[in-house]
């Protein structure tokens, strides 16, 4: 490469950095100086280098002397305009400091950032598309399959069995035999069906695969083996600590219940709903009450099946990077999602939120290899998968189908409609057959088609929007609805219990490469790719705008997978532009890249375990107002058996939850756990209690009274307390044991004589 010429070199790099500068010193420190600093170091390289590229066809036909300046020596200005940038969505990202509600302070200030960063990324987007060398996303292939032949018997057998496993749920015939079906004949009926049709709809012809991208077809062994170690690792994160890290139910009750009683009913229905708030078919009961039996009556057999479908996630994200994308993308993608903060604590609940972003995910993965590649198959398998989302949480429901109706509309105006919608036909049957047992079994208990939107009222009343209208607090719906939905990712807290910590989604050091990817999916919107991801996002915010509970980080689970997407977009796209690859070693080059997105992997692990778990314990137990019962039942679940155990608080207790987790985790059907209030302790309910088995006491530890009272009926042992380090005095409950020994007064009220206790 040659030098450039210096007045020319001088001109516009003097421009862009003098024209940049004084926007950032408007902002004040430290950015001016930052931002100064950063100029300077980059120019001064790129002058340096003198990064000319040879005149091309482009720049001999173009108009005017400026327009050539700029087409010759746009690698320059390509650096200068990434690097700004980069640095604008840094700054940006720092500004959106986290906030349980919107703030004016600082919010303009980062708006102003992020808006400017984009258009400093669109400039060099644009600049780099006259690059030969500059990564491009793949398009829709041109060939379409060989028609062949659906084999309908298959298809017509595979139906039926999930018309029987419909009616053994739905009940419409009230059959004698179907109703008492054990729960793993149900559950091999709908694999068995589904595997049917998708080998009668996959078709007996062969297919063409025309090669539409290089390296987007095909594994090899050693990226399957790669891609198994990454999910193992995976795996080991989520189940890190999993029986102790968390012990206290995460609105999980409703699940548990469910799975006890299918351990005692083999024949549950395992497509009905499990209650009217938790109105998700029991799909997710089957697999929990397998674990169960596999690992126990504990945190770990009934969260470890979250911990699995969180991890098998994992290699699905790699499929979609991939597939919409490159390699490097769907790589950096996916260990980006094996260590993402959101989605690890999510894949160590008992929650169906983890199951809908795996089904969905892979849909959308499978749906887009039958765009790129014409595969049949793929379009019959992913209409399978998105028939599968709707036998999980109803958020997934409500936001896969739709958008991958808008995807493919979408499609279809920018492509080939013709090849498009031949795949689109085989999905839409395939997900209707699946989704089919789904609809049937709410016909059947007469529930609506959305139970929990509707029965739990968890969407905006109509009262809210008849008011919205009336009075016209559009300002305040779009701050409250909208606007807080759609800063979920970078600036809102969730103050919920499911997530909480003292970050949004996306931890600080990692949303600079989210805002890059997003900016960059705007410019490129018409790809496949970028269209989806960006419906994918707006969807699901929009969609959180129409709950009550807006920011809650549960209802953005279907969504992690395109944060992780759009962040591994802004590292593998824009890192070209800052410093194209045949500027350095090959090696090297890839070296600097995958170490960043290491260190990034390594800083969301470790923050995590380190920063985010000791957090949301303690925020959790704040939010609580009272002391942790749920410690208590799970210290009174391995009591000896025959003992007596009662939980005596002054303040109110979720009394459900507390004996709900006891039940579950008791090992000993003759322990018993008795909860009440302090008012309630009277001189008769002691009296009643029996008097030769063991009693164990739990008393807020600073509660003279009650002690008292209890040490005047028995003999106590000294206070024991929590075993677990991260539970605060001011959360815990004292233990008192009141042992029965052989030939000693089990009560000081018997008439005998007192005995102290060795």
């Amino acid at each position: 490469m040659t030098r450039f010429d210096s007045h020319t070199r001088w001109l516009f790099f003097a421009g862009a950095a003098i024209g940049f500068i004084g926007l950032l010193l408007l902002l004040g420190r430290p950015y001016s100086t930052m931002a100064l600093l950063t100029l300077l170091v980059f120019g001064l390289v790129i002058t340096l280098r003198g990064a000319r590229l040879p005149a091309g066809r482009s720049d001999r036909a173009a108009q005017g002397v400026w327009r050539q300046a700029v087409l010759r020596h746009r690698l320059a200005l390509t650096h200068i305009l990434a690097v700004s940038a980069v640095y604008l969505l840094v700054a940006s990202a720092h500004a959106f400091q986290p906030r349980l509600d919107l703030s004016e302070e600082g919010l303009p200030l980062a708006v102003l950032l992020l808006l400017s960063g984009g258009l400093a990324s669109g400039g060099a987007l644009w600049l780099a598309a006259h690059d030969a060398d500059f990564p491009h996303l793949p398009r829709p292939a041109q060939a379409a399959w060989k028609v062949g032949h659906i084999r309908w018997p298959l298809v017509g057998v595979g139906a039926l069995f999930l018309l029987l496993l419909a009616e053994v749920n739905g009940d419409f015939l009230s059959v004698p035999v179907l109703q008492t079906l054990p729960m793993h004949l149900q559950f091999a009926l709908l694999v068995t069906g589904l595997a049917l049709i998708a080998a009668g709809l996959s078709g007996t012809g062969h297919e063409t695969a025309p090669q539409t991208h290089s390296g987007l077809v095909g594994f090899s062994r050693s990226r399957i083996a790669a891609l198994g170690l990454l999910t193992l690792f995976a795996f080991g994160l989520r189940t890190w600590q999993l029986e102790t890290s968390v012990r206290f139910l995460v609105d999980e009750l409703s699940f548990l219940e469910a799975a006890r009683g299918a351990l005692f009913h083999v024949d549950t229905k395992l497509v009905q709903p499990v209650d009217n708030i938790a109105a998700f078919p029991r799909l997710i009961t089957y697999f929990q009450t397998v674990s169960i039996q596999l690992f126990g009556h504990s945190f770990t057999g009934l969260r470890i099946t979250s911990a699995l479908i969180g991890a098998l996630t994992i290699p699905v994200m790699y499929l979609l990077g991939k597939t919409l994308f490159d390699r490097k993308t769907g790589w950096i993608a996916a260990l980006l999602l094996a260590t993402f903060p959101p989605h690890v604590h999510f894949s160590r609940l008992a929650l169906t939120e983890p199951f809908s972003a795996f089904t969905g995910t892979l849909a959308l993965a499978l749906l887009a290899r039958g765009i790129l590649h014409r595969q049949r198959r793929d379009w019959v398998l992913g209409g399978i998968a998105l028939g599968l989302t709707h036998y999980f949480h109803e958020g997934g429901r409500l936001l896969y189908t739709p958008l991958v109706l808008l995807w493919g509309a979408g499609l279809l105006l920018l492509y080939h409609p013709r090849v498009i919608s031949r795949g689109a036909l085989l999905a839409g049957l395939a997900a209707l057959l699946t989704a089919f047992p789904v609809y049937y079994t709410l016909a059947g208990l007469q529930m609506p088609v959305t139970p929990r939107l509707v029965s739990a009222t968890v969407g905006l009343p109509g009262d809210y929007w008849q008011t919205l209208v009336g009075v016209g607090s559009y300002g305040e719906h779009l701050h409250q609805q909208i606007l807080k939905p759609l800063l979920m990712v970078v600036h809102v807290l969730d103050y919920s219990m499911f997530y909480r910590g003292e970050t949004a989604l996306l931890l600080p050091v990692i949303a600079p490469a989210f805002l890059l990817g997003l900016w960059y999916a705007i410019w490129r919107w018409r790809v496949p790719g970028a269209l989806l991801l960006l419906l994918w996002l707006l969807a699901t915010a929009l969609g959180n705008g129409l709950l009550e509970i807006s920011t809650s980080a549960a209802r953005y689970v279907v969504a992690y997978p395109a944060l992780m997407l759009l962040a591994a977009m802004g590292i593998r796209y824009i890192a070209p532009l800052i410093l194209p690859e045949r500027m350095t070693e090959k090696r090297l080059y890839w070296g600097a890249i995958g170490g960043l997105v290491l260190l990034l992997a390594a800083i969301q692990a470790g923050y995590y375990f380190g920063q985010h778990l000791p957090v949301y314990n303690w925020q959790v137990r704040q939010l609580w107002g009272n002391r942790d019962g749920q410690d208590v039942a799970l210290r009174a679940a391995g009591l000896s058996p025959g003992t007596q155990a009662h939980l005596i608080s002054r303040a109110p207790l979720p009394t459900t939850y507390i004996h709900g987790l006891f039940n579950f985790l008791k090992t000993d059907n003759t322990v018993k756990l008795d909860i009440l209030r302090a008012q309630d302790l009277t001189a008769a309910y002691l009296e009643g209690l029996p008097g030769r088995v063991d009693h164990a006491f739990y008393i807020e530890p600073d509660d003279v009274e009650i002690l008292a009272q209890l040490e005047a009926y028995f003999y106590l042992l000294p206070p024991q307390y929590s075993p677990y380090d991260d539970i605060g005095a001011e959360a815990q409950f004292a233990w008192y044991h009141a042992p029965f020994l052989p030939g000693i007064p089990p009560r000081r009220a018997l008439p005998a004589t007192d005995i102290n206790l060795p």
